[in-house]
Parts: structure tokens; C-alpha cells; sequence
């Protein structure tokens, strides 16, 4: 009886280490790239209008839109404040915007939870030191995004070209996931 109580802690808690270093919630099969990347412009789709220019609540209590950023690359990150692996990506996206944020460089992170106050969200990143810009994104356009993504999950990426062309989707938070997003990103920056 102990040996398969034992076995059963041990399987529950690798089946819960496993979902924290790939993601949170959804499905995880499909998506253009499912984590992986893929340079080939046209692998993807453009980006749809109903995301260009959606109109996103910010952070700061004003509003934005995607399309406010054509000119720059952006990286929108899909995040909740309760997701592990959400967190655990963020230090690589504030080294990011660090690092590219003189080169026309934006993180966008777009909270999909809307049950998080603006005072929660701010205390968050405080905590988290975040040093890009955040928002809140509504149930249709994040409808959208996920019907480009294929994956219900988060923490999830989209990068997009300075032109608007979508170039990657990024689900999970593996770490092979994030250096292929840091790869692409350093690519992007520099062309």
C-alpha cells in the first residue's frame, strides 16, 4: 500500500512540475508552431484586422491599439497574474525589452483574466518589475488570437513585424519556447 501511494505522489507530482514548465489551461496540440518557430514570413497569416485595431484597456487607465505600434516590432504576450508559467517567462521579456527597446522594440502584455483589478495587476508588476506596457485584452479579441494560435492556454506570443506581418506564435512557456522567441526577436530587431 505504501509503494503505490508513494507511486501515486510521485506520478501527481510530475504530471504538475510537466503543466508548469508548458502552460496553463488549454489544449496543447496545434497552432502554427506549437512553441516552435518558424522565420518564414509566410508561414503565417497577416494579422487580422479585428486585431490590429482592437482598442485594449492599458494599465495606465488609457486605451491602445495595435495598430498605434505599426512602425515598431511588437511582441503581444498573453498573461494572468495566477499562471506559473506565465511568470516564469517574464524575466526573459523584461531582458528582452531591455535589450531591444532602443531598436523600436514593445512588449505589449495583454492580461487575459478579467476577474484582476488594476490594482492587482499593478501590485503584480511592481513585484514582478515589469518595465513594459500592460493591458487587459476583451473575450472577442482574444477569441481572435486564439483562433490564430490554436492553443486555449497561456502564457502565449505573437510577433509581429514592423509592417504588421505576423512572423511567430509562441504557446507555453518551455524553455525551449523562450529561446526560440528571444532568437527570433534578436533577429527581427536587427533586420
Amino acid at each position: 500500500m505504501k509503494f503505490l501511494a508513494k507511486n501515486t505522489a510521485l506520478f501527481i507530482f510530475l504530471a504538475i512540475a510537466f503543466s508548469i514548465f508548458t502552460a496553463c489551461g488549454g489544449n496543447t496540440g496545434g497552432g502554427y508552431n506549437s512553441g516552435l518557430t518558424n522565420t518564414a514570413r509566410s508561414d503565417y497569416p497577416a494579422v487580422p484586422a479585428a486585431i490590429m485595431q482592437a482598442e485594449f484597456k492599458g494599465l495606465d487607465g488609457g486605451k491602445f491599439k495595435l495598430e498605434d505600434y505599426k512602425g515598431k516590432v511588437v511582441l503581444i504576450n498573453l498573461w494572468a497574474t495566477w499562471c506559473g508559467p506565465c511568470k516564469g517567462e517574464m524575466p526573459h521579456l523584461i531582458e528582452l525589452q531591455n535589450a531591444h527597446k532602443d531598436k523600436g522594440f514593445e512588449i505589449l502584455g495583454l492580461d487575459t483574466d478579467e476577474n484582476d483589478s488594476e490594482a492587482a495587476v499593478k501590485s503584480f508588476a511592481e513585484n514582478m518589475k515589469l518595465n513594459y506596457t500592460l493591458g487587459w485584452v476583451d473575450d472577442k479579441t482574444y477569441s481572435e488570437m486564439l483562433k490564430l494560435s490554436k492553443f486555449a492556454g497561456i502564457p502565449q506570443s505573437f510577433l509581429i513585424s514592423r509592417d504588421g506581418q505576423l512572423l511567430g506564435i509562441f504557446t507555453g512557456g518551455s524553455p525551449t519556447t523562450i529561446m526560440k522567441l528571444k532568437d527570433l526577436v534578436g533577429k527581427t530587431v536587427n533586420e
